[in-house]
């Protein structure tokens, strides 16, 4: 096969042409994984939220005269505020 730039330009357009569906392709692919991740964060958020609850006064309270609150609690507790707050209209309390 002789090599001009009518044969160049046409495998040129060819390639870019597959380069475009595979970049369509990645595309969905990455938005499907978001989704699916999406959902596997709500069903672990909706979990971790049904079990959690401000500390009161009194547990406040406990929590400063045995030094202040361990670290995990922290962690959790700031996790959990930056959940709700970062898909706040799906998370929130009903009524608040």
């Amino acid at each position: 096969m002789q090599v001009t730039a009518k044969n160049i330009e046409k495998r040129s357009k060819a390639l870019e042409k597959k380069a475009r569906r595979e970049a369509e392709l990645d595309e969905e692919e990455r938005l499907a994984a978001e989704a699916a991740d999406g959902d596997v964060a709500d069903m672990v958020i909706d979990e971790e939220m049904e079990g959690f609850h401000l500390p009161t006064a009194e547990e406040r309270e406990e929590e400063a005269n045995s030094g202040g609150a361990d670290l995990v609690t922290t962690q959790s507790r700031m996790k959990a505020c930056a959940r709700v707050l970062s898909n706040f209209n799906k998370l929130r309390a009903p009524g608040r």
